[in-house]
């Protein structure tokens, strides 16, 4: 006899420690299974299915996704479950028998993971400014590969990754981000917050009608690294449709129909300047 019932759901969570210059990471993940089903399972054997299951559900029902109180059981820290792939999902089957009490939620260890490499990158994306300066935020990305090679190589469910780093007394939170369901050999990109010590400038000096059909406009980016250490800082500028780059002072890189992007390195304690210039016909 099976029985599908409600007030069971399940998350992944996340937590990554950087090392001191940010270029690896150690990894620790668990779930958090939340058992308001009105009933307490004794000795069960627990599997979690990650993946987009599709659902029906009846538009009369009202579903509430406000986050419940936690009640923390019983806390392994070894890697407790077996994954393998099932249908189209993965499915994570916890070795052991376990007890789901009513209203509880109980967290069990997913994975660990040490000396796992990562790269910080600077990400800014150009924005129309009309002429108007616009000072814009520079995003802080870590990102790393989910393979063999880098002591991972695990279909990790979608959850929240908090991210910290030491700063010579203590392990301080840096930043947090969503990841997706994600499959072994493929990035994970977290956003873990904005730059303090770089300032970037964006402007539009030139908009101009060439003929009914044809239009030009320029655009100028100062970037200001105020750090001690050079750095490369990706602008990325989205331009729509039938656009050509007429000039830029920086090669560009074009990422697809309508979207390019610039490596724009900058020495510690000094400025860059990005100039390009765009025609556009219809």
């Amino acid at each position: 006899v099976s029985n599908q019932t409600s007030g069971m759901k399940w998350h992944a969570e996340y937590v990554a420690v950087l090392n001191k210059n940010d270029s690896k990471l150690d990894l620790n993940s668990w779930v958090s299974v939340d058992n308001n089903s009105g009933t307490t399972f004794k000795n069960a054997k627990l599997k979690l299915v990650a993946g987009d299951v599709n659902l029906v559900r009846n538009q009369q029902t009202r579903y509430s996704n406000m986050r419940k109180e936690m009640i923390y059981a019983v806390t392994d820290s070894a890697p407790q479950f077996e994954e393998k792939e099932f249908f189209e999902y993965h499915i994570y089957n916890l070795q052991r028998p376990t007890t789901l009490s009513n209203n509880e939620t109980k967290q069990i260890s997913l994975f660990e993971a040490t000396d796992v490499e990562a790269n910080k990158r600077y990400f800014y994306t150009s924005g129309y400014s009309y002429g108007n300066s616009s000072n814009g935020k520079v995003s802080v990305i870590i990102e790393f590969e989910n393979n063999k090679e880098n002591n991972l190589n695990i279909p990790m469910p979608k959850g929240k990754v908090r991210v910290y780093k030491s700063d010579g007394d203590a392990i301080e939170f840096i930043g947090e981000d969503l990841i997706d369901h994600t499959s072994k050999e493929e990035k994970i990109k977290l956003k873990i917050g904005e730059a303090f010590d770089i300032v970037v400038n964006d402007i539009q000096t030139e908009n101009k009608k060439i003929s009914n059909k044809v239009y030009e406009q320029e655009y100028e980016v100062t970037i200001k690294n105020k750090k001690d250490e050079n750095i490369i800082v990706d602008v990325e500028k989205a331009l729509g449709l039938n656009w050509e780059i007429l000039s830029s002072s920086i090669d560009f890189e074009k990422i697809n129909s309508q979207k390019i992007l610039f490596k724009v390195p900058v020495k510690a304690n000094a400025e860059t300047v990005l100039n390009y210039k765009i025609r556009y016909s219809n």
